[in-house]
């Protein structure tokens, strides 16, 4: 962006080494190792597996819907859902070519996942410079947090895409304000809305920017460009750098045989107030699904779960780094440092980097977009009561690969840097793959279970309906299967009106009415947990009278520990007398 430009030292490639030398050789190895872990990382994006958990599953269930006609469509399950409706758009014709099985279905993020690497290239290359920007991108493609998002049937991997474009058209709004920059960003604006309502906080604070740019432009105060645009920064980076080999400081270095050009004057408000009328304008493109989003606010919501306080920012950039394994918080070091070099951080030569607590651009506005985003998803979370989910934080991603990318290349020292490049990949692959690959649902092994002990006619009541989506997917055919509270069909989640629906439930009606289908000779089976919100006492009272009616029961599934799956439950079967 115009106000966010790349530092001088930041350094390049150095020149290079006599073929055949110890330092070829090095180069050499180290392309080798980073090509291979990025190749690596592509292909881990295709690998899982396992059944599709809740979200997922209700997922392909809207998805698969006709877009009209007499029965349920798309649009009836999206005002049940509660979601906007592009990225259901997008995977309901996905699954029109390649279907509903797991592995098509979540082919589809990882595609997306991997066309961001394109747009996130070119806005790091023409915000943080060319070397930051394809730092970023290693991070991104061997980030854990972009790993399991890539791997999951949701819209976060379009959430991460759409930012980048989004990002490109701030820029070049910016830049060189012209009609169709400024189309363009009202364009990607009201897709992000369209995507996830997670994207308003990200263009609210976006907007904020604009606006204090806006105001410090219009006053005549000096921005943060520091005088040279990113091809005479460029060539400044490789000065350095080269300097710095033969053991000068970078601080030194940095400056070129010929004085780059008088930084200009400040630009005035103009581009930054365009750039705030193409985010507003993006209210054109939500506006066809404002009486959707209206009824939604109204009646959805996030019942599973409470609004996260602010230590949940913090929390956030853990989960970027990747988790609370151990390998993730290994990776949380390394991260937490480059943040800090991106920030504030200026090479003084191979071994030393000073840290301005005034914060330095670019990076100083790419994490204050970061930051303030979850900041204010935490304060609307607590006004509105929606819950918080790591995996919202997609909304901000994108600015803190790019601090990240940025920070990486004030380590002038190559041993150093490619010594911690190469670490931070392996460390996120190897966590990466372990959350991909876990099992995210019992709903395989239940159905499984269910293949071998269930005859034709035998009823399958499941507790709570969260469930639902997963087993659905699962189960044999011959089952009669409902979900509490509603007796309905278990493929999707009505999220309508949740909380007030399940607390007016009856337990015992419930369980009568499953004993009353089954009938005296066949078998009910009951999937459920106790551990969900909303359902605290009523799952364990349906199965209470269930047992009640028949106390010959066996547990052919055991709850499986959170570590082991993320949506685990018990499976009963109450047999007949």
């Amino acid at each position: 962006m115009t106000d966010v430009a790349v530092r001088p030292e930041k350094t390049g490639p150095p020149a290079g080494p006599a073929r055949g030398s110890h330092r070829d050789l090095a180069t050499l190895a180290f392309r080798f190792a980073i090509g291979a872990a990025a190749l690596v990382a592509v292909i881990l994006r295709f690998c899982p597996s396992t059944s599709l958990w809740l979200d997922e599953a209700q997922s392909v269930a809207i998805a698969k819907l006709p877009l009209s006609g007499a029965g349920t469509t798309m649009w009836d399950g999206l005002r049940q859902d509660g979601s906007p409706p592009l990225y259901y758009l997008l995977l309901h014709g996905w699954i029109s070519v390649f279907g509903t099985g797991t592995s098509a279905v979540r082919a589809m993020s990882a595609v997306l996942n991997l066309i961001a690497v394109a747009p996130l290239y070119v806005l790091g290359r023409r915000t943080v410079g060319e070397r930051a920007a394809r730092i970023a991108v290693l991070f991104y493609l061997t980030s854990p947090f972009a790993l399991y998002f890539a791997s999951e049937t949701r819209m976060y991997s379009l959430v991460v895409l759409l930012t980048a474009l989004g990002g490109l058209a701030l820029e070049a709004t910016l830049r060189r304000p012209r009609a169709v920059t400024v189309i363009g960003l009202a364009v990607c604006s009201g897709l992000l809305a369209l995507t996830h309502y997670w994207c308003f906080y990200l263009l609210l604070t976006t907007a904020g920017w604009l606006v204090a740019l806006a105001v410090r432009r219009g006053s005549g105060a000096r921005g943060p460009v520091e005088g040279v645009g990113p091809a005479e920064r460029e060539a400044v980076d490789a000065t350095a750098l080269a300097a710095v080999d033969r053991g000068a400081p970078a601080a030194a270095a940095a400056v070129p045989d010929q004085t780059p050009p008088a930084a200009p004057v400040g630009s005035p408000a103009r581009p930054a107030l365009l750039g705030l009328l193409g985010i507003v304008a993006g209210v054109i493109v939500f506006a066809p699904w404002l009486p959707n989003f209206r009824y939604q606010m109204q009646h959805t919501g996030t019942p599973w779960g409470e609004p996260a306080s602010f230590a949940a920012v913090a929390h956030a950039y853990g989960e970027w780094a990747g988790g609370p394994s151990t390998q993730g918080r290994l990776l949380l070091l390394i991260v937490t440092a480059l943040v800090a070099f991106g920030v504030a951080g200026t090479a003084l030569d191979g071994r030393r980097i000073s840290l301005d607590l005034h914060g330095r651009e670019p990076g100083r506005t790419l994490f204050f977009l970061s930051t303030i985003t979850l900041l204010v998803a935490v304060a609307a979370g607590k006004v509105v009561g929606n819950a918080w989910a790591d995996r919202y934080t997609a909304t901000a991603f994108v600015p803190f690969l790019l601090v990240v990318g940025l920070g990486a290349t004030l380590l002038t020292d190559q041993r150093v840097f490619r010594g911690i490049l190469v670490a931070a990949m392996l460390l996120g692959l190897y966590g990466g793959a372990s959350d991909m690959l876990k099992t995210r649902t019992q709903a395989g092994q239940a159905g499984s279970v269910l293949a071998q002990v269930s005859h034709p006619g035998d009823v399958l009541l499941i507790c709570p309906d969260q469930l639902g989506p997963g087993l659905s997917r699962t189960v044999p055919p011959w089952l009669k299967v409902h979900v509490v509270p509603t007796y309905a069909g278990p493929d999707r989640v009505d999220w309508v009106d949740y909380q007030k629906r399940n607390s007016r439930a009856n337990a015992q009606v419930l369980a009568s009415r499953a004993l009353a289908e089954a009938g005296p000779g066949h078998q009910v089976f009951f999937a459920g947990s106790a551990a969900y919100r909303t359902y605290e006492t009523l799952c364990t009272a349906v199965q209470t009278d269930l047992l009640n009616a028949r106390p010959h029961y066996t547990q052919v599934m055991h709850q499986a520990d959170p570590d082991q799956a993320f949506e685990n439950f018990n499976l009963v079967n109450f047999r007949p007398r």
